[in-house]
């Protein structure tokens, strides 16, 4: 089996793993200061019914904002280390269609399911979604570069979709 190529230059992540990332910093940037406020206006002996809002919006949006951005870096992390160190190989897909399931701007996305084989010979499968269509209509379904986490095989990308 003839090797692929890497990507010359990594892709900073998957796109919702982004959207995760900037909706845990909105929710970061309001929360923060809202509990640090609350806090300081409380030492100064401010009413404590007034600042009851803050007591509760404040630490909520922090703790919400801080889980979102950390499952937000997480996946761009592993996006990243799969990129950099993974196991490439040939895949094929099994199924093409849409998701019915989400709306983006109006279309829906559109997912690959695909199988490959591991480094002990094992079937795994995996699948990636994708609103690139012209980017889809190229690929070839029967022959589909794959990375995936030798230390996770059930961790992988497709390749010819980042």
């Amino acid at each position: 089996m003839d090797a692929f190529e890497r990507p010359k230059r990594l892709a900073p992540g998957p796109p919702w793993a982004k959207i995760l990332l900037f909706l845990g910093a909105v929710f970061l940037i309001l929360g923060a200061p809202m509990t640090l406020i609350a806090l300081y206006q409380l030492g100064r002996g401010a009413d404590r019914a007034a600042l009851l809002v803050f007591f509760i919006v404040g630490p909520v949006f922090t703790a919400v904002g801080s889980g979102l951005g950390f499952f937000g870096l997480r996946e761009v992390m592993r996006w990243r280390d799969l990129l950099a160190r993974g196991v490439p190989v040939w895949g094929m897909a099994a199924n093409v269609g849409y998701d019915y399931s989400t709306r983006v701007n109006g279309r829906h996305p559109i997912v690959v399911y695909y199988t490959y084989a591991d480094m002990t010979g094992q079937a795994r499968q995996g699948s990636m979604t994708s609103l690139d269509e012209a980017r889809l209509r190229a690929l070839k379904l029967d022959r589909l570069q794959v990375l995936y986490d030798p230390d996770h095989p059930d961790r992988s990308l497709l390749l010819d979709l980042v």
